[in-house]
């Protein structure tokens, strides 16, 4: 069973491929719907093709049902018999939405009600046929073989007369998929593909007892039948096909004096005449099929499947994994045989050891490199998503993106789909308006969506951009006064920079209505967790009437990352680099005279800024999130060990070294007792009994083989308590009063 589930999930894979290749060039086809390039219409009505190919293959029914139907309305797209409009990708895309449910629980696809929206693709396709389309599809031959036993096939003049004129032979190919797979036969996706490189699958059914699909693929043997129409002559069949002689039956066709064509009865291959050849020969109408299986020749050289399949190769994640966690464990043991066993003074252990690094490294780069994903995997969900809303709301909106090519790790991608999603979702609902509010501002009617990703200091940077109305801080004060989230005394002492953070709570919201869309307050304040928790930093930009720009700056990989490496308490600690904006070391009398107390709370002027002051030491040493009281406490505490030490040396000697560490927008100053250097550290997860300690975000191992755990800034700064509100409202405060002070002089 367990290779019958490997098969089954290897065909949901590409499937999903398939699918989320046409939903792209639905799109594509929709802008372009006076004059689409026929060539697109085709790579769609292949990637559907194959979807039903490999579906009937497995004896998924409805998948095949709805890829038939749909595979129909391309045919005929394909042959001019119809042409596409809005309406028709609106249900072609339904169909595609539902397949991709359908193949999330594939095992249970059975189940799924498909009725609706294979109802609505019906009655677009009958809107769009023509009475004698109608009748020719309506019109069905049945095809026998030599001695006039059923085939148990059957095809209608619409198929019969738009197969492709080259495809001069019709067999019927009989498989016995357990068989076939216990001798070392090709998987029957790749026996798909094989076939439809130099053919059409016209119709296909599974003859087996009626159990289960999961009893048939586990018990009984698969006996699969293929109505196939392909170039190749008799003699050449039974190697494309993959097959005996005795599996294969020919099914003869000719015109008859009226011109159209008549069956004829099938005959073994083995049997066939160079006369009956001749006569099967005859040219046809131009491609197409009405029939489920129909597709186009591909020249094997120009597909895009067999391209994807000769240079590449799926590998299970878990397997990356492992790869990961046994590169982090052979750069652990290679830096400690460096430390332990490497003669510097003998030049051949030197040069054996320097290999033996440059190896290491470069076999961790490579496997590093295995995670890593083009953000525009990310990016294809899109174009989408804002051509529903943009219907949805009335409005005409298109999105531009660039920067696919970037890569990240592939944890971080699929963490970044629902916060980069969300925020397009508030750019077409809150930012773009509506074409008439655009015109009076002399803009464009169309509004403009714009993703940019791109390399920057060892980050990767997404700029989020829209050319809409932007975000009106006065309108935000005044929602947050209505839902009670701040008070004027508050809002009054906050930077415009700040002002826009509040779209960040929880609870807030802009939209004076609830919808499915927005309005609920739910939203931007998960999405600045999300981004927070992977490292990543959010920050905002705007400018009234001219639009908005979010700009989320995220690690390229979580497995392993830069840090810096600092001392508290005798041990060590990591913070990553991400959350990192400078150092700082204050000597002598300035650390009594520059670490002030304010709100209860030590604080540091940087630049003129007050940030609050953190002491790793003491967070480590209170289980409990830090109060008022505690705070006071430890400000006192310190301030009596430095005055004890100017009295017993008659001045202050030393020194304090801190680090600016960031939050979102916030900063503040983390003390530790030292700073080793910056490395690039494996990070391990947390075991689940130490999940709890939110001051944590990991672990790592050394080169020493001692661990280190991960820092986690945010975890730090809600332990320590820190109200940066109420800070930065003191510390503007004080500005004012400065400047009030200063004026008073000059004057």
């Amino acid at each position: 069973m367990n290779r019958d589930n490997e098969l089954v999930n290897e065909f949901v894979v590409e499937a999903k491929e398939h699918l989320s290749s046409m939903e792209d060039d639905f799109l594509v086809l929709e802008k372009h719907l006076k004059k689409y390039d026929p060539a697109l219409v085709d790579k769609i009505f292949r990637a559907i093709h194959s979807v039903k190919g490999a579906a009937g293959f497995l004896g998924f029914k409805k998948v095949n049902d709805l890829s038939h139907v749909m595979e129909t309305i391309l045919q005929m797209l394909r042959s001019g018999d119809a042409k596409p409009d809005s309406k028709m990708i609106d249900a072609l895309l339904a169909g595609t939405d539902t397949l991709k449910v359908m193949l999330d629980d594939i095992w249970n696809s059975e189940k799924s009600d498909i009725q609706k929206v294979h109802d609505r693709l019906a009655s677009l396709l009958a809107k769009h046929i023509s009475p004698k389309i109608r009748e020719e599809m309506e019109t069905s031959v049945k095809l026998s073989d030599a001695d006039g036993t059923d085939s148990g096939f059957e095809i209608d003049e619409y198929t019969l007369s738009r197969l492709p004129k080259n495809h001069s032979n019709l067999y019927v190919l009989k498989y016995d998929l357990s068989e076939f797979r216990r001798q070392g036969g090709l998987s029957p996706l790749v026996l798909v593909r094989e076939l439809m490189s130099t053919g059409e699958i016209i119709n296909t059914r599974i003859d087996t007892p009626a159990k289960s699909l999961a009893e048939n693929l586990a018990e009984q043997p698969l006996i699969y039948e293929v109505l196939y129409s392909t170039v190749l002559e008799p003699d050449l069949i039974c190697e494309g096909a993959h097959l005996p002689m005795d599996r294969i039956k020919e099914i003869k066709l000719k015109k008859n004096s009226n011109g159209k064509k008549e069956k004829l009865s099938g005959s073994p291959v083995a049997e066939s005449t160079e006369k009956e050849k001749t006569e099967s020969a005859q040219p046809q109408a131009e491609v197409q099929a009405e029939n489920p299986a129909s597709v186009a020749v591909v020249d094997d050289s120009k597909s895009p499947a067999a391209d994807a399949h000769q240079d590449t190769v799926r590998i299970g994640v878990h397997i990356l994994d492992k790869l990961m966690t046994l590169a982090g464990e052979l750069v652990l043991v290679r830096n400690q045989h460096l430390m332990a066993f490497s003669d510097r003074n003998d030049a051949v252990s030197r040069g054996i050891s320097q290999r033996l690094d440059i190896v290491t490294t470069e076999l961790q780069e490579s496997i590093m490199r295995t995670r890593m994903q083009p953000v525009g995997n990310l990016f294809s969900k899109l174009p989408r998503i804002v051509r529903d809303l943009s219907k949805k709301l009335g409005k005409k909106m298109e999105i531009h993106t660039s920067g696919e090519e970037v890569e990240l790790d592939k944890t971080i991608l699929e963490s970044l789909s629902d916060p980069l999603i969300h925020i397009i979702r508030n750019c077409c609902d809150h930012g773009i308006e509506t074409p008439d509010i655009r015109e009076k501002h002399g803009k464009t009617p169309c509004g403009f969506v714009k993703v940019h990703a791109y390399h920057e200091g060892g980050q990767i940077i997404l700029e989020i951009a829209d050319d809409g109305r932007g975000i009106d801080v006065e309108k935000l004060k005044t929602k947050a006064l209505e839902k009670g989230l701040k008070t004027r005394e508050e809002l009054a002492e906050m930077t415009d920079k700040e002002l826009l953070y509040l779209i960040t709570l929880p609870g807030f919201s802009t939209s004076d209505k609830v919808s499915d869309i927005s309005g609920r307050g739910v939203g931007m304040d998960v999405v600045l967790k999300s981004i927070e928790r992977l490292g990543g930093t959010l920050d905002i930009k705007t400018v009234l009437n001219s639009g908005t720009t979010m700009i989320m700056r995220m690690p390229l990989t979580l497995a392993i990352i830069p840090c810096l490496i600092v001392v508290a308490g005798g041990r060590r600690y990591a913070i990553p680099q991400v959350s990192l904006e400078e150092l700082v070391c204050l000597y002598d009398e300035d650390i009594k005279n520059k670490i002030e107390c304010e709100k209860n709370q030590e604080v540091y002027r940087l630049r003129n800024r007050i940030i609050p002051m953190v002491r790793l030491q003491e967070i480590f040493a209170h289980d409990k999130i830090l109060s008022d009281k505690d705070k006071c406490e430890i400000y006192g505490r310190y301030k009596k060990q430095n005055a004890e030490q100017e009295a017993a040396d008659g001045h202050l000697k030393g020194s304090l070294v801190f680090a600016v560490v960031k939050v979102g927008c916030n900063r503040f100053g983390l003390i530790v007792d030292g700073v080793t250097g910056t490395e690039e550290i494996v990070v391990k997860p947390m075991h689940q009994a130490l999940k709890n300690l939110k001051v944590y975000s990991g672990a790592t191992v050394m080169g020493d083989g001692k661990c280190a755990l991960i820092l986690d800034i945010e975890g730090i700064a809600r332990h320590a308590g820190v109200n940066f509100a109420e800070l930065a409202a003191a510390d503007e405060k004080g500005r004012q009063s400065a400047r009030f002070t200063k004026e008073v002089q000059t004057v």
